[in-house]
């Protein structure tokens, strides 16, 4: 005899597992220090950068983790250190987690109404009672 789990698809329980780890490792990678390299202008014919170690995405901070190395001229920071990078990976963090919260959502709903719909279709409809005439 068919059970109503044989004809449950298994599709939805494994999307619903990768974005549970996909959630971990978001944040995972949210707690890592970020590197930023920020343009220093043209030495030579060729574009510099100088790797700034920047604080973790999920941390409050958007300041460079130390301070800036001193640059001799002609070369020069062109833009703010970590700030437009720190938000630019905190935004993507949030649009990750938001579209993983509301891919979970939907699938759990998909989920528990097909175990409804199995339930009332495994359940016979009890007969009712014969009236004496």
């Amino acid at each position: 005899m068919a059970t109503p789990d044989d004809d449950d698809p298994k599709w939805p329980r494994y999307i619903l597992l990768g974005l549970l780890v996909w959630i971990a490792l978001c944040l995972g990678l949210a707690t890592r220090p970020l590197v930023d390299h920020v343009p220093t202008g043209i030495v030579d014919g060729k574009v510099t950068s100088e790797p700034i170690k920047c604080h973790a995405p999920i941390e409050a901070s958007s300041a460079p983790a130390q301070s800036l190395p001193v640059l001799e001229p002609p070369r020069a920071y062109t833009r703010e250190a970590c700030v437009l990078f720190h938000s630019q990976h905190r935004t993507l963090l949030v649009v990750d987690i938001v579209a993983a919260v509301v891919g979970t959502a939907v699938l759990l709903r998909f989920i528990t109404r097909r175990r409804g719909r199995g339930d009332a279709v495994a359940r016979p409809a009890s007969p009712e009672p014969a009236t004496p005439r």
